[in-house]
């Protein structure tokens, strides 16, 4: 009777082992700086080497900005497939999202299942380790959704292109600009709702380091640390209340982005349909003049043939 369990115990034990070597076999690991552990499948190897290496730049921006980081190493999972993404990310993220950072236990799962992501991969990465660093500054429930994926977009170094100012210049014109601290249901959002957020967060940092500086920035997000309310954060380093900041923001991009909803696609073919008709009747008008000022002529030219023929008629 003794016999079944210690058996059972034993086959259990060896299929525990082999499955956890397995494991081992099916993974690397390779640090970097000492403070960055990157998991990946070993046929990746050449690919990571080539990530830590472009990320050296970026991790330099953030120890600028964020000063020496006093946590313990932050371990960023490679993932080859949308399947291995969505079992380490416990399924909890939309659809849209590449990349995904657990702050508590100082995970970042990055996705390079395409070139695009591939491509993008240094810039993703260095996102999500701004939110890290967020997280390890300032408490939970402190740091507004906006400011946090904006800082990490500004962080990161990317730019408003023209489609994100005609998306933005669209959502003006619909009157569809949401309150920055809408922002705070990001994860809830559609696909298009979010590319909006985003474009917006980011536009409302860059506008804050236009309107004062990088190092107020940096302050501002001590300040957070230090503050209970945003708006308490702002006014000690700006020196204006956050819904003071809300409304010189939006005033800024209703005048810099306002005209350019005419380039949306939808809206240029409209224009260009109403240009085209336009210059068809100003051509059927130029045309029809011509033809009345021929007219014209030719009886200007009878009259005078009239004339000439009353004053000296011929012979016959």
């Amino acid at each position: 009777m003794l016999k079944l369990p210690k058996t059972i115990i034993f086959a259990a034990f060896i299929v525990v082992t082999v499955c956890s070597l397995k494991n081992v076999a099916a993974s690397h690991l390779q640090s970097m700086n000492g403070r960055y552990d990157f998991v990946f499948d070993p046929s990746d190897s050449l690919l990571v080497y080539k990530l830590t290496d472009r990320m050296k730049p970026a991790l330099k921006r953030l120890g600028d900005f964020f000063g020496r980081e006093s946590g313990s190493v932050i371990t960023i999972f490679i993932t080859q497939s949308e399947a291995d993404y969505r079992r380490r990310t416990h399924n909890a993220l939309p659809e849209w999202s590449q990349a995904a950072a657990f702050p508590g236990q100082r995970i970042i799962v990055l996705r390079l299942a395409s070139a695009e992501e591939i491509a993008s991969a240094p810039q993703t990465l260095t996102h999500e380790l701004v939110h890290i660093h967020i997280a390890e500054k300032v408490l939970s429930g402190r740091m507004p959704v906006w400011l946090n994926e904006g800082l990490a977009q500004y962080l990161s170094e990317k730019k408003l292109n023209i489609n994100d100012k005609v998306l933005l210049a669209n959502a003006l014109a619909l009157k569809k600009i949401p309150p920055l601290s809408a922002l705070d249901s990001l994860l809830s959002f559609g696909p298009q709702k979010a590319k909006l957020a985003y474009v917006q967060a980011l536009s409302a940092v860059s506008y804050f380091v236009n309107a004062n500086s990088e190092k107020q920035l940096s302050e501002l997000i001590t300040a957070l640390a230090l503050h209970h309310s945003i708006n308490d954060a702002f006014k000690a380093v700006s020196g204006l209340d956050f819904i003071d900041f809300e409304i010189n923001w939006y005033e800024d991009i209703q005048s810099k982005y306002r005209f350019l909803v005419v380039l949306n696609l939808d809206n240029f073919l409209w224009l260009s349909m109403g240009l085209l008709a336009l210059v068809a009747i100003f051509a059927v008008r130029r045309r029809n003049r011509k033809k009345v000022e021929g007219w014209e002529n030719d009886e200007m030219q009878m009259d005078a043939l009239d004339t000439f023929d009353e004053h000296f008629p011929s012979d016959s």
